[in-house]
């Protein structure tokens, strides 16, 4: 007792006077938890009383002092379950809202997840049932959010059922988060993503700045549900809290952009002219995936088709490749690996799987496999409707009779599990949608639907090479030593892009380290290669794998991996021929070749037609048929251009490509909108608006397909003498150099576009005009103490 009256008198101590915000809350909050854990003795409980009666004191803190106060005095003077609904007083939103839903993080880390829950019934209003004192018919979870406003989980719950729900969505999530290949492929993370955002969670309602969500609405994102839900995980996962908060600093647009939400930290909506539309987007390769996490960013609804799907028969033989299975890894620039880390890559990649992506320099890597799990968990955590089984056929356009706004009719197949779980029709469906996006590879079917849009692709010899690709099993030490490596250690990754000093013949090569195998690319010329008994008709590639081609089977194919294990003997490349299939991963994935004699490109990447938002066919006549609209349509990374992958250029063409897209959707009903770095002050003619969109498509497309990046894009890091860190130390000398990241406006991506805009920040303007980068910055350290951050 003596020691519990310190803990109090300290504490009371610590309230009065402590004009920091912070440290006032977690006072109170701290104050709180003593009188629901710890009540005082009764002489002590009587000055506690006088002082949390003193409402002059509190008042002239805040609001929220006073609400606490408030709470405290109730906890005080009713110690039992009553008390409980004092911690949150009230029962109207206003005045809860006044206590900025402070009391809601006094659950304390516990290995007990019944003593947690017991501590997480103190966030709940209760009402019981007159059969039974154990059964809550109404029960409201209140649980602070980004946006420090309550969220509302209303259900009919015993304390046994909301144990349950919490553990189980818990250890799911665990699950969720630490999934990756290869013992995980996609479809296994989605049946998982099905067990945890089921109908419990996805009737959540919270109770944002805004008003209560409505995912019609006010929508909230799936990742704030679950927060809501499960906090940081029982116990307190102690990477959870660093995982929200990498969503609470993705950067929102158009209506996700939530005016007032303190996660924006002050700043203005990136682009508050959105008008969202519903985007179908082809193909779940990496490209795939990260465009649908950018358009859901600016408040879109995003359907994601992707038909193929991995089959397996009794004995678990692999028959059907599915969209996760490729193993080979492209190159990483520094501005990719800077998006990967925003987007939870380090927490939700093993540490062995990320020390090649995030810890190797001039070889970072990751496996494509990778890559799309990674991407598809946040996607699905930002809500994208990702529907496995569900491939596109065909598209045509459909004019609306009331304002001739066209949209894509998409002829849909869906497979007999996709059916069933999206409750359609087996076989070919009809949907509707207002932009199509091909992000389906090289044999792109929505490329291929609409001749006359993208014409024939341009073709024209590039370079008398073959891309010769392998993946090799790891070797165990004692292995490695047996086979010629002393010091049973493999050799560091290798990077020569066009010959090797290694290799007779000029034969480049890259080497990659990976998690579980090892990732190896030569570049012969075409004849070395037939000296070798390898002809050009007989180059294997994963696609005829994936056809399920008797490629695999041929002699040449063997021949090829013949002439693999040579050239990694020249190059000091460790591979155990005595292992199963030759030393190389199982087929398709095991070796494979491809001709750069010749490469193919669009012409162009997308098109739209539209008329005005507000257009009234009755009122104003037909706009024009089929002919003279087109909704959006576009085509986005390797559909677009076969890609030169031994320079590592696909992925970067790829995410500027997203980029440039979401820039020309967000922008489609935006009539300020000037393709230049300024709005317009004024709205344009709508004629004028869809030229100056028709403009600027060229542009972009020659800007990302010739990587015309600036400077610090390229380095991935802005430059110590450059307008960002000059303007930054300004506000702090010792500022830590933030990572360059990727953003939606092409003038803060591509050289030219950037030179245009460079004058604003320089000189006597640099005063003036304090850079976006710059202003989140400062925004960020200013809001450093608050428990958002």
């Amino acid at each position: 007792p003596p020691l519990r009256t310190e803990v109090y008198v300290q504490t009371l101590k610590q309230l009065s006077g402590n004009p920091p915000p912070r440290a006032l809350r977690l006072g109170w909050e701290l104050l709180h938890c003593l009188i629901l854990h710890a009540p005082p003795q009764a002489e002590l409980a009587e000055f506690m009383r006088a002082f949390l009666k003193d409402d002059a004191r509190a008042k002239a803190v805040s609001a929220e002092a006073t609400s606490m106060s408030e709470a405290c005095l109730a906890a005080l003077d009713r110690p039992d379950e009553a008390a409980l609904v004092a911690a949150v007083p009230g029962s109207d939103g206003a005045q809860r809202k006044s206590m900025n839903s402070s009391c809601n993080e006094l659950v304390l880390p516990t290995t007990d997840i019944a003593e947690q829950v017991a501590v997480a019934r103190q966030r709940l209003s209760l009402k019981t049932s007159p059969k039974s004192n154990a059964t809550l018919n109404t029960a409201t979870l209140f649980s602070q959010t980004t946006a420090k406003v309550e969220q509302l989980l209303e259900m009919s719950l015993t304390q046994k059922e909301l144990n349950d729900l919490i553990k189980k969505k818990t250890e799911l999530l665990k699950h969720f988060f630490a999934m990756e290949p290869p013992g995980n492929q996609g479809e296994a993370l989605l049946n998982i993503w099905d067990e945890i955002y089921d109908k419990d969670i996805q009737k959540v309602v919270l109770d944002t700045v805004t008003g209560p969500s409505d995912d019609a609405t006010n929508y909230v994102f799936p990742y704030e549900k679950l927060q809501a839900v499960v906090k940081d995980g029982l116990p307190v996962n102690w990477k959870w809290p660093r995982i929200w908060q990498k969503y609470h600093q993705l950067t929102r647009r158009g209506p996700a952009f939530r005016e007032g939400d303190p996660i924006n930290l002050g700043l203005e909506n990136p682009n508050p002219n959105v008008v969202p539309q519903h985007v179908v987007i082809v193909g779940a390769g990496p490209v795939g995936v990260r465009l649908a996490i950018e358009l859901k960013l600016g408040g879109h609804k995003v359907t994601l088709l992707e038909k193929r799907r991995e089959r397996r028969d009794e004995e678990g033989n692999l028959q059907a490749l599915g969209f996760t299975n490729r193993i080979n890894r492209p190159h990483v620039s520094i501005f990719l690996r800077n998006d990967l880390d925003r987007l939870n890559g380090k927490d939700f990649m093993s540490s062995k799987m990320c020390y090649p992506v995030f810890t190797q320099a001039d070889t970072t890597s990751i496996g494509i496999d990778e890559l799309q799990l990674l991407l598809m968990k946040n996607a699905l955590l930002l809500g994208v409707d990702f529907r496995l089984g569900a491939g596109f056929e065909d598209a045509e356009v459909a004019i609306d009779p009331k304002n001739s706004k066209p949209r894509w009719k998409c002829k849909v197949s869906y497979d007999e599990k996709a059916a069933v779980k999206y409750n359609v029709e087996g076989g070919s469906q009809f949907e509707t949608f207002d932009v199509l996006m091909g992000c389906d590879g090289a044999r792109s079917r929505v490329r291929e639907s609409q001749p006359q849009i993208f014409g024939e692709v341009d073709k024209r010899n590039f370079k008398k090479m073959i891309g010769v690709v392998a993946n090799l099993q790891k070797v165990p030490r004692k292995r490695l030593m047996e086979i010629g490596f002393s010091d049973g250690r493999e050799p560091t990754d290798m990077k020569r892009a066009h010959e090797s000093s290694k290799l007779s013949n000029k034969v480049g090569l890259n080497y990659y380290k990976a998690s579980y195998h090892n990732y190896v690319i030569f570049t012969p010329d075409k004849e070395m290669l037939e000296a070798a008994g390898v002809t050009n008709s007989g180059l294997y590639s994963f696609h005829a794998g994936r056809a399920g081609e008797k490629g695999q089977k041929t002699q040449e194919k063997e021949n090829l991996k013949q002439w693999i294990r040579e050239k990694c003997k020249e190059a000091g490349i460790p591979i155990d021929e005595a292992a199963e299939n030759g030393g190389f991963v199982p087929a398709p994935n095991d070796a494979m070749a491809f001709d750069f004699s010749e490469i193919w490109k669009c012409k162009r990447n997308m098109s739209v037609e539209l008329p005005p938002l507000d257009y009234d066919v009755e009122k104003d006549g037909e706009w024009g048929g089929a002919e003279d609209l087109c909704p959006p349509v576009g085509l986005v990374g390797d559909a677009v251009t076969e890609p030169f992958w031994l320079a590592g250029v696909g992925l970067k063409r790829g995410w500027n490509g997203v980029m440039d897209t979401c820039y020309i959707i967000d922008n489609l009903y935006n009539l300020k909108f000037s393709g230049e770095a300024d709005e317009l002050k004024e709205p344009a003619p709508w004629d004028d608006h869809m030229a100056r969109i028709k403009k600027v498509l060229p542009m972009l497309y020659d800007c990302s397909q010739e990587i015309k990046m600036t400077k610090e894009g390229h380095a991935g890091e802005y430059a110590d003498g450059g307008v960002v860190m000059t303007q930054i130390r300004k506000h702090s000398s010792d500022a830590l150099k933030p990572q360059w990241q990727l953003e939606v406006d092409p003038y803060s991506r591509y050289e030219p576009l950037a030179k245009l805009i460079d004058f604003k920040y320089k000189g006597a303007k640099a005063l003036e005009n304090e850079h976006p980068v710059v202003k989140r910055e400062v925004a960020l350290r200013l809001k450093a103490d608050s428990p958002i951050w």
